[in-house]
């Protein structure tokens, strides 16, 4: 069962390497592509963490394309997840291409409110404030270069630095 390995996999990281924080991320469910759903079920992801005392990187793009997926509530399914865990925040633009929702986009009026909805879970006390809070927007290579532009970058960090503080870095770029 997928469980178990996560617990062992997890288990053999914390016992060789007990200094330093381990996280594991919520992936998303990318349809036609087996296997999936396991890495994205919140149910499982959670009795993982917490049988192994692991943090979680919640990656809320990915729970965004899930529940895009499996037409269900992004705030349901992120219930179902151990946010009391949460050490890492990644936030992206969605967009439509090659008929698939897919991440690493810059952030549009949809991606902000997501963003924003997630700050109050995180002032209200909902999620705990992770240590870093990561915009992954493009990247390089093939599959993310052509989707980077300086210009996003200079007009997107200042506002979710405004909003989030210190926490906020840019990955990927």
């Amino acid at each position: 069962m997928q469980i178990n390995q996560w617990v062992e996999e997890l288990t053999v990281l914390r016992t060789n390497l007990p200094e330093l924080p381990i996280v594991a991320e919520n992936l998303p469910i990318i349809p036609l592509e087996k296997g999936s759903r396991i890495g994205a079920d919140p149910d499982l992801i959670r009795e993982a963490l917490l049988a192994t005392e692991t943090d979680l990187l919640f990656d809320l793009s990915h729970a965004r394309i899930s529940c895009a997926t499996m037409e269900s509530e992004l705030a349901d399914y992120i219930d179902r997840l151990p946010m009391e865990r949460l050490r890492e925040l990644h936030l992206t633009g969605l967009r439509r291409y090659h008929s698939l929702i897919t991440d690493h986009f810059e952030l549009s009026d949809p991606d902000w409110q997501a963003a924003e909805w997630a700050q109050q879970q995180i002032l209200s006390g909902e999620w705990r404030q992770p240590e870093i809070i990561a915009l992954e927007y493009g990247g390089v290579g093939d599959v993310f270069g052509w989707r980077t532009q300086s210009e996003a970058l200079l007009a997107q960090v200042p506002r979710l630095h405004a909003m989030f503080g210190d926490h906020t870095i840019p990955v990927n770029i």
